[in-house]
Parts: C-alpha cells; sequence; structure tokens
C-alpha cells in the first residue's frame, strides 16, 4: 500500500487495533506517514462469517468517510 501511495494514488489500509502502531510505524518508515488507516476490532482472522460480516459493517462507514472527506477536499480543484 505504501508503494501505491507513494505514486500518488490516495489509498487507505484496514487493519486491526492491535496492529494500529505497526501499521504506523511502517507508513512512517516507507515514507507514507499521511497514509490513511482504518482501524477495526482485532482480531479478524479465525473469525466466523457473521463476525466478518460485523466487521464490514464497521469498516464501510469509515471507508466512505474517508472517501467523502476526499471529495470534499477536490471539490472546485481545477475549475477554471
Amino acid at each position: 500500500m505504501c508503494a501505491i501511495r507513494k505514486r500518488g494514488v490516495v489509498s487507505a489500509v484496514i487493519c486491526t487495533e492491535t496492529f494500529q502502531k505497526l501499521a504506523n510505524n511502517q507508513a512512517r518508515v516507507f515514507g507514507v506517514p499521511d497514509l490513511h488507516k482504518i482501524v477495526i476490532p482485532h482480531p479478524l482472522g479465525g473469525l466466523v462469517r457473521d463476525r466478518v460480516l460485523e466487521r464490514a459493517e464497521i469498516v464501510v462507514p469509515k471507508l466512505m468517510a474517508f472517501i467523502d472527506e476526499l471529495t470534499a477536499n477536490n471539490s472546485g480543484k481545477g475549475a477554471a
């Protein structure tokens, strides 16, 4: 994800609370400290389908808010 972000592609990474510090450190080390993180409860691995769906219900609104923020920040850019 860091390589994609460094190319200028707007990106976000989804991680669990347990790995948030690692995600922050990795983003910093790889030169993209501003990489957006969407944090969900831990764990994700090993969960039954219903629990994974619960995590998705947490992610989707956060992802939509991120997209809305990008859209709001970019509206009007490039206008003559």
